[in-house]
C-alpha cells in the first residue's frame, strides 16, 4: 500500500519509525476532529467574548484596513466593531448609545487619580487597550480579514476559524513531544493529543479572536525546539532554526517571555555553561533580530520597551497591582490565583458560565488528585529501577508490561525509568516557570492570572496529566479502561454544559450587577434631600431628575462635601422628560470624584421627581452591585432602621446631611442583640457626616451585632440613610432611607419569593411590650392567606421562606404581603437573591400609606437592564389604573423628543398586577431609558425591581 500524504506527513512529525501503521491516521483524526469543536465554537459563541475580543478584532481590522499598528491610550475601536457589539455581544457591557461619549477622548485635565480611574471604567471599551500586544497574530490574521470578503462581522467569523486552526496545532504538536519523551508508549501518543478535544476551556476560549490561539501552539513548538536540542545533535542550521522560532514566539504575546528563561536553564543543565553559551548566543541573536525591532519601536512610541507604563495607567484601573503586607496575604493570593487558574484553565474563561459548574469543579480536582497519585508512584518505581539499573536483569524488569519503559538504551543509553526523565524534566521545568512567571506578572498591574495565560504550555500539561493519570493503575490493559473512563466524564460534562448554556449571556463579564427596589415617591417637588453620597474608589453616583409637569425646569444639585463647602451646578430637564446625571464625570451637573460622604439637596423651580442610583465595584474588599434610593422632599428629626448587622461578612454605615446653618447633635440608639446603647455626633452646618457603626468612629457601636437596629434622633432636622453590604462569595447590599416613624400598618408591595429569593420580614418594636402580627399574603393567582406571629419587644426577624415557626408560612413566589400590628412598629424587608447569575441584597422599606399617583424616577429596558413593577389594588373595587412612560437620556446629550407612552388597564378588587416593562403589554419595549408615573382612581400600592448589570 502507497502511503498516502497525509501518512507521510504525521509519520515525520517524531523520530522513529516504530509505531503502527494506523498511528498517523489516527492523530490526524484527532486533529481535525480538534479543529471540528473550534470551528463550532468560533460559530456558536456570541460576540464580544470575554476574553476582549472587541479590542483584538480592532487591532486585527486596524492593520487589515490601514496597515499600522493601535497605539496604546490613542487608538479608539472603530464604530464598525462597536456596532457588532451592540447588537451581539455577551462580554463586556458597554454603551449601545454610539453618540454617547464623555466630552473628549482624554481624561479631564487637573483630575484626581480617582476621577481619572472612574473616567477609564467609564471609557476603556472605546479604546484599543490590546494595542502593546506583540504583532505577530496580527499580521497573520490580517491576511485573512483582507481575504475574506463581506460585513465586519463575517470577517470576525473568519478570523476566529483561523483562530481555532491555529489552536488546534498544539494536537500535532503534543503528539510529537510524546513520541520524544516516550517512543513506545501508545497511551502516552494518544492519550495527550486525545485531551484537547476533552478541554473544553482551550478550544472554548482559542476559537475567538485573540492572540492567545497563535500563543499557545508557539510555545508548544518551544519545548518541541528544547527536547530537539537535548535529545539529537544540533548543528548550525538547527540553532538557527530555533533562535527564529524563539524570536516568533516572543513576537506572539508576553506571556511566552519566560520562554528564554526556561532555555536557559535546560541548555545549561543539559550540556555545561561553556557549551551551552556557544548555542544560546546564536539562538538569542537571531531571536533578537527578529524581536528586538518590536521593542525599540515601542519606546519611541511609549518611552518604555513593552508599553506597559501606559497600559497600567487603563488596565490598572481594573487589576491594580498586587501588594502584600504578610505571609498570609502572600498564600491567600496564591492560592484563589491558583484555584481560579486551574479551573478556568479547564472549562474557559470565565469559569462560571457553566450551568453545573460544581460538577466541573469536581471533575477537575478528581482528575489532579489521580495524576498527582501516578506521578508519586512513577517517582518511587523511577527510585527502585535507578538501585537496580546495574543488576543483569535490569533491562527485563525495566522493560514493564506495556513496553512504556522498555527502551533501555534509545536514549544516550539510560536505563527505562530514566529515559522520560530528560522529556518531563523540560516539561515539568517549562509549566512551573510559566506558572511562577504568571503569578508575579499581576504585581506590575494591569494583568489578571486566568488559565487561559497557560495554554502556551498546554502540550506539555497535555502529556504530564496523561502520563500521571496512566500510571495510577498498574496493568496496562486496566490503564486504557481507566484513561477512557475518564474521557467520557469530560466529554459527558462537555455535553452537559453545551445544553445547559441557557444563562451564559446573563453570566459572563460584569463589573457590578445587582437587583434594586425602590416604593416610588407620590408627589413631585421643588427639592429633594439625599444625606449617603459616595463617589470615590470605585462607586459612582447617578441622579434622575423627572419633571412630569408640562413646562420646561431648572435643577440646581447643592453637593455638601464637607466644611461648609457647597459646590452647585444645574441641568435643564424638558417637559415630559428626565435627565440622567453622573455625579463624577458630567461637568455640567456634576461633582466630580474623590468623595467618600457627600449630600445632596436638588432644587428646581419646577416640581419634580428625584433619585439616586449608586453602583460600586471595589476591587480591594470585593464589593459589586448597587441600589437605587427615592429622595425624601423633607428633612426629618427622627429617623429607624428595622434592619442591619455589623461584623462577620456584614458591614454597615449610617450618612447624615445638615443642610441648615446650626450644627445638629444627633443621639443614636442601637438595639444590638437585644442589648441597647446609645451614642452621639455632632453634624456641622451644611455639611455630611458618615458612621461606620462597626467602627471606633465618634457616633458608632464599635462592636459587632448580629441583630442591629438603629433609632437616630437629632435636635434639628436632617437627612439620614443607611448603607448595608453583605460579603460573600459575592459582595451585596445598597443604601437606604429610613421610616420616619413607627406604624401599626405595613404593606410591602413586591415580595420576591422562590428559588434564588430569600425574605426575611425584620421587625423593630419600640414598646416595651410584645405583640402580634396578622399577616396578609396576596398571592398572584388572586388568592390571599393570612398568617398569626408573635412579636416581642425589640427586634424580630421573620423568615417567610420556612413553613416551621411562629405562623409564618412558604409561598415560593413573589407576592404583596401586608402586615397589620396591634402596636406602632418598624418594619423592612430584608431579602437575600441568588437568581440567575445575580446576587444582592435588598432591604425593602415598607410603605404605611397608599395613593393614588407614584412616580419611579430610574428605569431602563437597555440590554443590560430589566425592569418590573407591581401594582396592588388594596379597595374592594375595580378600577383603571394609567401607566405614563416618560423617556429619558443622559444630562450630556440633547433631549430625546420623544413623547410620553400611556397605557392603561382595568384591576379588580385586590388584584395584584406584575409588569415587565420591556416584553409586557402594559410595558414600553427595549432598549430605552424611562421613568414611570402610575396613576390610579383610588389608593393603590406599587413597587418597582430593577435588575441591572453596570460594568463601568
Amino acid at each position: 500500500m502507497t502511503e498516502s500524504t497525509l501518512d507521510r506527513a504525521i509519520w515525520h512529525l517524531a523520530p522513529g519509525r516504530d509505531s503502527p501503521r494506523w498511528m498517523p491516521r489516527l492523530i490526524a483524526g484527532i486533529w481535525l476532529l480538534c479543529v471540528a469543536v473550534g470551528v463550532s465554537y468560533a460559530l456558536i459563541q456570541p460576540v464580544w467574548s470575554v476574553v476582549d475580543e472587541g479590542p483584538h478584532f480592532g487591532y486585527v481590522e486596524l492593520v487589515g484596513e490601514q496597515f499600522q499598528f493601535p497605539r496604546a491610550g490613542e487608538t479608539l475601536v472603530s464604530e464598525q466593531v462597536l456596532a457588532i457589539g451592540r447588537d451581539r455581544q455577551w462580554g463586556w457591557q458597554y454603551p449601545r448609545d454610539g453618540s454617547l461619549k464623555v466630552e473628549g477622548d482624554e481624561a479631564p485635565v487637573g483630575t484626581g487619580r480617582a476621577d481619572e480611574s472612574q473616567w477609564v471604567r467609564a471609557n476603556l471599551w472605546r479604546f484599543n487597550y490590546e494595542a502593546i500586544q506583540p504583532p505577530l497574530y496580527y499580521l497573520i490574521s490580517a491576511a485573512v480579514y483582507r481575504l475574506t470578503p463581506g460585513s465586519a462581522l463575517e470577517r470576525v467569523y473568519a478570523v476566529r476559524v483561523l483562530s481555532a486552526i491555529l489552536a488546534s496545532l498544539n494536537v500535532l504538536i503534543a503528539y510529537r513531544i510524546a513520541r520524544r519523551i516516550s517512543p513506545k508508549s501508545r497511551i502516552l501518543q494518544i492519550g495527550a493529543p486525545a485531551s484537547f478535544v476533552l478541554l473544553q476551556g482551550y478550544m472554548f476560549n482559542l476559537s475567538q479572536v485573540t492572540n492567545d490561539a497563535l500563543a499557545a501552539p508557539m510555545g508548544g513548538l518551544m519545548i518541541l525546539a528544547m527536547l530537539r536540542a537535548i535529545q539529537d545533535d544540533l548543528n548550525r542550521r538547527d540553532v538557527m532554526t530555533i533562535g527564529f522560532a524563539l524570536g516568533l514566539a516572543l513576537l506572539t504575546k508576553s506571556v511566552l517571555w519566560s520562554m528564554p528563561f526556561v532555555m536557559t536553564i535546560v541548555f545549561w543543565r543539559e550540556f555545561g555553561l561553556r557549551k551551552a553559551f556557544g548555542y544560546l548566543k546564536w539562538i538569542a541573536g537571531i531571536s533578537a533580530a527578529v524581536f528586538v525591532p518590536w521593542l525599540i519601536r515601542n519606546l519611541f512610541v511609549y518611552g518604555d520597551a513593552t508599553g506597559q507604563s501606559t497600559m497600567s495607567r487603563f488596565l490598572g484601573t481594573f487589576f491594580p497591582a498586587q501588594r502584600f503586607v504578610s505571609p498570609g496575604e502572600v498564600w491567600n493570593y496564591t492560592w484563589t490565583a491558583t484555584r481560579h487558574m486551574v479551573l478556568s484553565y479547564a472549562w474557559g474563561e470565565p469559569v462560571w458560565v457553566w450551568a453545573y459548574r460544581a460538577a466541573n469543579v469536581i471533575a477537575v480536582y478528581a482528575l489532579l488528585v489521580f495524576v498527582a497519585a501516578g506521578w508519586i508512584g512513577w517517582f518511587f518505581h523511577r527510585r527502585r529501577m535507578r538501585a537496580r539499573s546495574h543488576h543483569p536483569s535490569a533491562e527485563r524488569d525495566a522493560g514493564g508490561d506495556d513496553a512504556e519503559s522498555a527502551d533501555l538504551a534509545n536514549n544516550r543509553q539510560q536505563p527505562a525509568p530514566l529515559l522520560e526523565r530528560p522529556g518531563m524534566w523540560v516539561c515539568g521545568l517549562t509549566v512551573l516557570v510559566s506558572y511562577l512567571f504568571l503569578l508575579v506578572l499581576p504585581m506590575l498591574g494591569g494583568i489578571a492570572v486566568v488559565g487561559r495565560y497557560m495554554y502556551p504550555v498546554s502540550a506539555a500539561v497535555a502529556v504530564g496529566v496523561t502520563f500521571g493519570a496512566a500510571r495510577v493503575v498498574p496493568r496496562p490493559k486496566l490503564r486504557v479502561a481507566f484513561l477512557v473512563l475518564i474521557a467520557v466524564a469530560f466529554l459527558a460534562l462537555n455535553v452537559i454544559n453545551l445544553v445547559g448554556w441557557r444563562d451564559m449571556g446573563l453570566t459572563t463579564s460584569r463589573v457590578a450587577d445587582g437587583i434594586a427596589y425602590s416604593d416610588g415617591a407620590t408627589a413631585p417637588s421643588t427639592v429633594w434631600y439625599f444625606a449617603g453620597g459616595r463617589n470615590e474608589g470605585g462607586f459612582t453616583q447617578h441622579f434622575t431628575i423627572l419633571n412630569p409637569a408640562p413646562l420646561r425646569a431648572t435643577a440646581t444639585l447643592n453637593y455638601f462635601i464637607g466644611g461648609g463647602t457647597v459646590s452647585r451646578r444645574s441641568v435643564e430637564i424638558p417637559p415630559g422628560e428626565s435627565v440622567i446625571v453622573n455625579t463624577r464625570l458630567d461637568r455640567a451637573g456634576g461633582a466630580g470624584a474623590g468623595h467618600l460622604s457627600m449630600g445632596t439637596m436638588i432644587e428646581s423651580d419646577v416640581p419634580v421627581i428625584a433619585e439616586r442610583g449608586e453602583y460600586f465595584f471595589v476591587s480591594d474588599r470585593g464589593w459589586n452591585g448597587g441600589s437605587i434610593v427615592a429622595g425624601r422632599p423633607a428633612l426629618t428629626s427622627e429617623g429607624f432602621f428595622a434592619a442591619g448587622r455589623v461584623g462577620g461578612g456584614w458591614s454597615e454605615v449610617l450618612s447624615f446631611l445638615n443642610p441648615g446653618d446650626e450644627s445638629a447633635r444627633v443621639t443614636i440608639e442601637y438595639l444590638a442583640d437585644g442589648r441597647t446603647r446609645e451614642a452621639t455626633l455632632v453634624v456641622p452646618a451644611r455639611s455630611p457626616a458618615r458612621v461606620d457603626v462597626g467602627s471606633r468612629d465618634s457616633g458608632a457601636l464599635g462592636e459587632p451585632a448580629d441583630r442591629l437596629s438603629v433609632r437616630v434622633q437629632s435636635s434639628v432636622p436632617i437627612a439620614m440613610e443607611r448603607q448595608l453590604y453583605r460579603s460573600g462569595d459575592r459582595y451585596a447590599g445598597g443604601d437606604w432611607a429610613p421610616a420616619s416613624a413607627p406604624s401599626p400598618n405595613w404593606t410591602f408591595p413586591l415580595v420576591q419569593s422562590g428559588p434564588g429569593y430569600h425574605p426575611t420580614l425584620v421587625v423593630m418594636n419600640p414598646s416595651g411590650a410584645p405583640g402580634e402580627a396578622r399577616l396578609r399574603y396576596h398571592l398572584g393567582t388572586g388568592k390571599v392567606e393570612e398568617r398569626l406571629a408573635q412579636v416581642p419587644p425589640g427586634r424580630t426577624d421573620m423568615d417567610l421562606e420556612v413553613a416551621a415557626g411562629p405562623g409564618i408560612g412558604v409561598v415560593g413566589a413573589p407576592f404583596v404581603l401586608e402586615v397589620a400590628f396591634d402596636r406602632e412598629v418598624i418594619a423592612e424587608l430584608e431579602t437575600s437573591v441568588r437568581d440567575s447569575g445575580y446576587v444582592d441584597l435588598l432591604a425593602q422599606p415598607g410603605s404605611n400609606r397608599a395613593s393614588e399617583r407614584w412616580y419611579f424616577a430610574t428605569g431602563s429596558t437597555q440590554p443590560d437592564f430589566t425592569q418590573r413593577m407591581t401594582i396592588f389594588n388594596p379597595s374592594r373595587d375595580a378600577q383603571w389604573v394609567r401607566i405614563t412612560y416618560f423617556p429619558g437620556h443622559p444630562a450630556t446629550l440633547p433631549t430625546v423628543h420623544q413623547a410620553a407612552v400611556e397605557k392603561s388597564v382595568k384591576m379588580s378588587a385586590g388584584e395584584v398586577l406584575t409588569i415587565d416593562v420591556e416584553n409586557d403589554a402594559l410595558g414600553v419595549g427595549a432598549n430605552q431609558d424611562l421613568s414611570v408615573m402610575i396613576d390610579a382612581d383610588q389608593p393603590v400600592f406599587a413597587g418597582r425591581m430593577l435588575y441591572f448589570i453596570h460594568s463601568f
